[in-house]
């Protein structure tokens, strides 16, 4: 039987209780609520999002959702594999169709990285090894300088994607195989197992308030806020926060000439990674990706920067790398180059940094409750961790992909 979906404050939900109660509408807690039906059908699982599905805010929305296969952990290797299938028909693994379909673009991914030259040559059923002089003329020149005799490795099955769908495929799955979804409702949560939904409503003045507040009883938590999950744990469960958390911003590099585009109208370029700097097609422009920065002290409130006196929304740290590397990145020289005015006006999110920077779960001490983080990598391999994390739950160790 399906499950429901309650997205107004004047709608009860069906139970007062649930096994499960999942706090976060992303990509990895959908994921999760999705393969806890899948591997426990029995089991009754809530899922809690204060806004919609796809929310318009958070990691999901803003995710650049980068995918490949270089990663130097065999078993991270195998898990990004799986996913590739998953993107490949997400239909078959969800079972419902959605409206966005454009999931995944497979257009390569190619490194100049050390690591993924030498992951390359270890593994060359999987990957390929370049001369770099192979991209000349191409718009991989754009964004990466290099010697001719220089290696670059280039993962043919890797791309980018699209994080929203992939959190539509997994919220419909879900509801279709019995999970409850709970829209437009900030949970509070404490040690007793009980959680208290404040749902939202949008007044005459334009401004979300709390129109009513339900209750509802759970034996198990999983927290999968994104960045705000480290907040949940201390500020509401009185334990130290494991996760640290930095504001990632995204520029973009708008169409420029000689920019060649696809028959989609897309830039024709795979993902190309050099250095601290990944850049991937988005419309006729580039997604400028920066590595991860290290995290942003407590009242941290993003801003901008100056560049060449000139006020832009990049904050400071990242203008700083960006000047440094100019000479090496061309498209860095580009006027088409858009760092925004203010924060605003480029994509950017909180993101939460985990100690291995990589997504992980990990249970809350003498609590119920499981925290689960993407972060780094989360698009590639927070689907399997989530997998992971439901499979235990149920009591399962047999894992698609080993």
């Amino acid at each position: 039987m399906s499950g429901h979906v309650i997205n107004r404050a004047d709608q009860e939900l069906p139970q007062s209780r649930y096994d499960i109660v999942v706090i976060g509408g992303g990509v990895l807690g959908l994921a999760a609520a999705f393969y806890l039906r899948k591997f426990a059908p029995a089991r009754r699982v809530l899922v809690v999002e204060q806004g919609g599905i796809p929310s318009e805010e958070g990691e999901t929305h803003f995710s650049p959702a980068l995918h490949h296969h270089f990663f130097p952990d065999e078993g991270d290797r195998r898990r990004a594999r799986w996913w590739s299938a998953v993107l490949a028909d997400f239909q078959h693994e969800s079972g419902v169709s959605v409206a966005l379909k454009n999931v995944f673009s497979r257009v390569r991914y190619v490194t100049s990285e050390p690591s993924g030259v030498e992951i390359a040559r270890a593994d060359p059923a999987a990957f390929r090894l370049a001369k770099a002089a192979e991209f000349r003329g191409t718009m991989v020149e754009k964004f990466v300088t290099f010697d001719d005799d220089a290696w670059l490795a280039v993962d043919p099955d890797g791309g980018y994607g699209n994080a929203e769908a992939a959190a539509l495929h997994y919220g419909h799955g879900a509801v279709a195989l019995g999970a409850d979804l709970c829209l437009n409702a900030r949970a509070a949560i404490d040690r007793s197992g009980e959680v208290r939904l404040d749902r939202l409503t949008i007044n005459n003045r334009m401004q979300i308030e709390t129109a009513r507040q339900t209750r509802v009883q759970t034996g198990m938590l999983i927290l999968a806020g994104g960045a705000a999950t480290g907040a949940l744990i201390e500020h509401q469960l009185g334990e130290l926060n494991p996760f640290q958390r930095y504001y990632a911003q995204f520029p973009r590099i708008d169409h420029a000439p000689g920019f060649s585009l696809a028959e989609d109208g897309s830039l024709d370029c795979p993902v190309v990674s050099t250095g601290d700097f990944t850049f991937r097609p988005h419309l006729d422009g580039a997604l400028v990706i920066p590595s991860a920065l290290p995290p942003d002290p407590d009242g941290y409130k993003p801003t901008g920067g100056r560049l060449m006196g000139v006020n832009v929304g990049l904050r400071k740290e990242l203008i700083t790398r960006l000047v440094n590397r100019m000479e090496s990145i061309p498209a860095f020289t580009l006027p088409t180059l858009n760092l925004g005015k203010t924060c605003g006006n480029l994509r950017g999110a909180w993101e939460a940094l985990t100690p291995a920077r990589r997504p992980e779960f990990r249970r809350v001490p003498d609590l119920d409750a499981y925290a689960l983080v993407g972060g780094s990598h989360g698009f590639s391999l927070g689907p399997a961790v989530a997998l992971e994390l439901a499979a235990r739950l149920a009591g399962r160790d047999d894992l698609p992909w080993d």
